[in-house]
C-alpha cells in the first residue's frame, strides 16, 4: 500500500513544486491532502517501519521522498511541521 498507493502521490507533490507550471493550485490541494490525512496516518503507524521485515530500499526511498517534500516551497509552516514530525517519527 505504501509503495503503490502513498509514495506517488508524495513524489508528485515534490515534482510539482519543483516545476514552475501553472498546476499551482494542483500542488497546494494535493500538500494538504498529504498533510492533512496520509503523513498524520503514516506517522501513527511509523513504529511498524522499523521492523525487521521491512523492506530496506522502500524505506530508504519513503526518507528520500518525505525528506525532499518538506523541502517544498509550497508547503505552510502547519503542513511543514507535519512533515517534520513524520520524519522524526519514522528515524526513531
Amino acid at each position: 500500500l505504501l509503495e503503490t498507493g502513498f509514495l506517488p502521490d508524495i513524489r508528485c507533490a515534490t515534482v510539482l513544486d519543483a516545476s514552475n507550471c501553472a498546476e499551482g493550485d494542483m500542488a497546494l490541494a494535493l500538500n494538504r491532502y498529504l498533510c492533512c490525512s496520509v503523513l498524520p496516518l503514516l506517522t501513527s503507524y511509523a513504529h511498524f517501519f522499523g521492523a525487521e521485515n521491512a523492506q530496506t530500499t522502500l524505506m530508504e526511498t519513503v526518507l528520500n521522498i518525505v525528506y525532499r517534500l518538506c523541502r517544498c516551497k509550497s508547503l505552510t509552516k502547519g503542513q511543514l511541521d507535519v512533515v517534520c514530525e513524520f520524519l522524526v517519527a519514522f528515524t526513531k
